[in-house]
């Protein structure tokens, strides 16, 4: 074998060995940032449903359960059942698409708590949609909707009977976030007949 066949074969070796490498890498790093997206949801599903201080203590059922193309996820808390979350999206946002994540009460019928999950609204002004004031634990324009029904879920800016303070200087971004909530919410009493059934013959948990 000449010189030049050698140096071939080596630097064939060499990047046969990088690959297998980086590609090992690169499987290992995408399973952990999975891993991590998948708690960090996880997290945010619970905050919505329970708030800041016991959200953490929710326990999902390991598979959501999927209505006409929507994942559900029945919650927990001490064992009995709390309500179910689930991620809705706006396109309508300042600067993009926002996703929202909404959790509805143990009986269906009113909103347990919101939060964002991704955005890219203008720092200090739409992204002040999970603002948290000195002082309060849950971030003031998302506490707005905590308790209530899908028809009260409007901003009082469009709405005389809204109870939706907009963000400061952000109604596009507030309007974008409060008709995405309050969609989904009304959607979800579509849902609701059919969770109830499979609740009730236990078949969401694993």
């Amino acid at each position: 074998m000449n010189t030049y066949a050698r140096l071939s074969l080596v630097l064939f070796i060499i990047c046969a060995i990088s690959a297998g490498a980086l590609a090992l890498a690169d499987a290992a790093t995408r399973s952990r940032i999975r891993a991590n997206e998948e708690y960090k949801e996880r997290i945010l599903r619970g905050k919505a449903l329970a708030g800041e201080e016991r959200g953490g203590a929710v326990v999902f059922d390991p598979q959501p359960v999927e209505i006409e193309g929507r994942e559900y996820y029945i919650g927990r808390l001490d064992g009995k059942f709390a309500g179910t979350a689930f991620t809705a999206v706006t396109n309508k946002g300042y600067s993009g698409p926002i996703e929202v994540v909404i959790a509805m009460d143990e009986v269906g019928e009113k909103i347990a708590g919101v939060r964002i999950k991704s955005h890219s609204e203008t720092p200090g002004l739409g992204a002040n949609a999970t603002q948290i004031k000195y002082g309060d634990i849950e971030p003031w324009f998302l506490a707005q909707f905590s308790g209530k029904e899908a028809q009260e879920a409007r901003l009082k800016a469009d709405d005389p009977n809204g109870e939706i303070d907009a963000i400061t200087a952000a109604t596009i971004t507030s309007r974008a976030v409060t008709n995405c909530v309050q969609e989904a919410a009304s959607d979800f009493s579509q849902a609701w007949d059919k969770l109830k059934v499979r609740l009730e013959h236990g078949e969401t948990a694993e």
